[in-house]
């Protein structure tokens, strides 16, 4: 998937930010199947610790951070939000166990709220024409 984002992102110019929740949504949402895939918690931990050995990679080998680490870290960000989304992802396949509703809500919300939030605050966090139009709606009766 990051190489796909990574490729698209660089042939139709996709600002970075986009790139990164793309991946952030693609992830999440492939994520929603592990209930299905996995039988237990370990196999969960074993894939986030490879995940987060590529997530580590991507940040400190110079020549991947140049290349696929840029959809993650063109913008200047952490690496540990990214993590901190893969050990969610263990705490929710552990505690929600066999019911599914109770992992794929929280995933669901993390995965989708956060990604539209971002990319709403790439394209108009910075018009102040419409943040002003929207809290004079608000205030309105």
């Amino acid at each position: 998937m990051l190489l796909l984002i990574y490729i698209f992102g660089k042939r139709y110019q996709f600002h970075l930010e986009i790139q990164r929740k793309l991946l952030h949504i693609a992830l999440g949402s492939v994520s929603l199947f592990f209930p299905f895939i996995f039988e237990s918690t370990s196999e969960v931990v074993f894939l986030v610790i490879i995940a987060l050995a590529i997530l580590l990679s991507l940040h400190y080998v110079p020549i991947l951070r140049q290349t696929l680490g840029e959809t993650i870290y063109g913008v200047r960000r952490s690496w540990l939000g990214g993590g901190l989304f893969l050990v969610s992802i263990i705490g929710l396949f552990f505690f929600a166990k066999d019911n599914y509703v109770l992992y794929a809500g929280p995933l669901l919300l993390v995965t989708f709220a956060d990604a539209f939030a971002a990319i709403a605050d790439s394209k108009y966090g910075k018009n102040t024409t419409l943040y002003l139009g929207v809290t004079k709606a608000l205030r309105e009766p």
